[in-house]
């Protein structure tokens, strides 16, 4: 198991001790930081922890994204800590300001598990719908080398999104996760809305990057763009357990390290659930399949994908596929498959 959580509270506890002993003003004993980083620890603690494959993806987050809709915008428990690795990072991006982020969390929340916390009413503040129609808060972490040291980091901000809409005249939530003609990031077209989960950082580091002088509506976008690779991958673990034979599978802690962690006063390591697909055997025939129009091609993961059935009411998790075994170097599957 990855154990991100347990290593983001070790952090993240360490960040709070620090700011006792240097009285550093973000997260003083009485700033509203400071309590919300010990409701985003306490959360960590709280959440059912899942680990997802590489990046997050169970099927494509584009394939998620035509499926995905408000019956489905669900989570499977009220308080969720989405583990994954993420490897999709360009080198050219650099450039650009960014850095590559290998280790990631989406603290995801449904809003009635959190209406009563600081969190909660800043989503009722920026959705005040969301008290009636329900919704969903996102919040990511992430691991990387900052100023020179790696740690688990938690952004200044999060999305919020509502399950659905009160005016029917709008349209569905995700109605525009697909690509279209504009050049707007699909995460800026999806209908989510920013939400601020620590001002006085975000005070911090708007100065640091010069941002103080810039329009209200290109830091939301900002905020939104840096979160939208968590909130796939939420949607994407929505879809895939819409699925009639998909389901979890519990991944236990050790019972003998978690006395000694607890003896030496650390967090426990947790337990995980992973996303399982559950199949039928169909003996052990093996199949080669080619590109049209009689190309070969070298072996390769066909991934796995969603089916409907009965008009589209009932779907179905197909697994993947290895095909043209022995042709090239072994695919790795993302998930696990029962029979």
């Amino acid at each position: 198991m990855l154990n991100y959580c347990t290593h983001a509270i070790e952090d993240f506890s360490n960040v709070l001790r620090l700011a006792d002993q240097t009285g550093n003003p973000v997260f003083s004993q009485s700033s509203v930081d400071r309590l919300i980083m010990e409701e985003l620890v306490g959360l960590l603690h709280k959440a059912v922890k899942f680990h997802l494959p590489v990046n997050g993806e169970i099927l494509e987050h584009s394939k998620a994204s035509e499926i995905i809709s408000k019956d489905i915008f669900r989570l499977p428990f009220p308080v969720c800590a989405l583990e994954y690795e993420y490897t999709s990072f360009n080198p050219e991006m650099i450039s650009q300001g960014k850095i590559h982020v290998p280790r990631r969390i989406a603290l995801c929340m449904e809003y009635e598990a959190v209406a009563n916390t600081l969190i909660g009413r800043a989503a009722l503040s920026v959705l005040p719908d969301i008290e009636t129609c329900g919704g969903i808060i996102m919040i990511p972490f992430f691991w990387g080398n900052y100023d020179g040291a790696s740690s688990w980091t938690v952004t200044y901000a999060g999305l919020v999104a509502l399950r659905q809409d009160l005016d029917e005249s709008r349209p569905a939530l995700f109605y525009s996760m697909t690509p279209d003609s504009t050049d707007k990031p699909a995460i800026i077209r999806v209908g989510v809305s920013p939400l601020v989960v620590l001002p006085n950082l975000l005070q911090v580091f708007l100065g640091k990057a010069s941002m103080n002088q810039r329009d209200k509506d290109e830091i939301s976008n900002q905020i939104m763009m840096d979160c939208a690779e968590e909130f796939y991958s939420m949607s994407n673990l929505m879809v895939a357990l819409s699925c009639s034979n998909v389901g979890l599978q519990d991944s236990l802690a050790s019972l003998k390290l978690n006395k000694k962690r607890q003896q030496n006063g650390k967090p426990p390591m947790f337990d995980y659930k992973e996303v399982v697909v559950q199949v039928e055997k169909n003996g052990d025939k093996s199949h080669s399949v080619s590109f049209s129009g009689g190309r070969s091609c070298r072996e390769h993961l066909r991934r796995g994908h969603i089916r409907r059935l009965h008009g589209g009411e009932k779907r179905i998790w197909i697994q993947s596929t290895i095909v043209n075994a022995g042709k090239g170097p072994s695919p790795n599957l993302n998930y696990k498959v029962k029979s």
